[in-house]
């Protein structure tokens, strides 16, 4: 399953690039940032749901799910990744905007699995 999607994701990725980001009123990125982390957020919810499903039932479950997963996942993370090229002509800028992009996000990810592993032995 891993693979199948990898690979329908290999295609998505240009797929999004060249459906592209369009200039309009509130900007180039901002309505795929947006509007993808509705389904984004949804799909992560579905994604670990259960469904009293046969196993092929299932099965066809976690491939939808995990495929669409990463179909909303490529609509918000291909503008993200772009979003620093037009933020700041300078690279040492871009590399700062970079820096503080990752420092954010491992200290996110830290604190929730520091706040979710105590839950868990609840």
């Amino acid at each position: 399953m891993m693979v199948a999607i990898r690979v329908f994701d290999a295609v998505m990725d240009p797929t999004m690039e060249s459906c592209g980001p369009h200039e309009d009123e509130v900007g180039k990125f901002r309505p795929y940032i947006l509007w993808g982390a509705l389904p984004y957020g949804i799909m992560g919810y579905v994604m670990f749901l259960n469904p009293n499903f046969t196993e092929q039932g299932k099965l066809i479950y976690a491939y939808v799910t995990y495929g669409l997963m990463w179909v909303a996942y490529t609509a918000i993370n291909i503008p993200y990744s772009a979003l620093m090229g037009v933020m700041s002509p300078s690279s040492e800028q871009r590399t700062s905007l970079s820096a503080f992009r990752f420092i954010c996000a491992f200290a996110g990810q830290f604190m929730i699995v520091r706040l979710v592993v105590p839950l868990k032995k609840a």
